[in-house]
């Protein structure tokens, strides 16, 4: 008899805050993740150094047309990145452990999508970059894929990129 005891404006409110909840919970529960892995003939110094000197990253990723970074290359620093079709990616560095990797955050609506940068040297002249995506938020497992298709190719452009600077 709860129920006929409630005033019945209250019932409905209750249930629509309750469900926004629920489904707000949900929609971010949703996760993706992938990691890509290029090895590259070169010390860990240098691919370092490319990496960070984000005038370059156009010279080497064809998916960037342009950045403009608000700052030094650290955790809190906001960066544009303007794709070839004119679109603008919002972007911030969450993680800066230097000469071993960073971490950069966007956002598409409700969705969050933080890609890790990391090397590490595997022999002397060698080190291996890793891209890993975590995607969390409504359409995660689509939005990482087509966010990440390129990595493969960047990282291996990355790679000619620094081969050609060196000689």
């Amino acid at each position: 008899m709860l129920i006929k005891e409630m005033k019945p404006s209250c019932l409905p409110v209750d249930c629509f805050v309750i469900h926004n909840f629920i489904n707000r919970e949900i929609r971010f529960m949703s996760a993706w993740s992938k990691s890509y892995s290029h090895d590259i003939e070169a010390e860990s110094s240098v691919v370092w150094s490319v990496l960070i000197d984000t005038a370059t990253w156009k010279d080497w990723n064809a998916g960037v047309k342009s950045i403009q970074i608000e700052g030094d290359f650290i955790a809190g620093t906001h960066f544009a990145m303007e794709l070839p079709d004119g679109d603008i990616i919002h972007s911030k560095l969450v993680s800066v452990v230097a000469q071993q990797r960073f971490t950069d955050e966007s956002k598409l609506g409700e969705t969050i999508i933080q890609v890790e940068h990391r090397i590490e040297p595997i022999a002397e002249n060698k080190t291996r970059v890793i891209y890993a995506i975590d995607v969390r938020g409504p359409e995660s497992q689509v939005i990482g894929e087509a966010v990440s298709e390129d990595f493969p190719s960047v990282m291996e452009n990355l790679g000619k990129y620094i081969a050609h600077k060196r000689n």
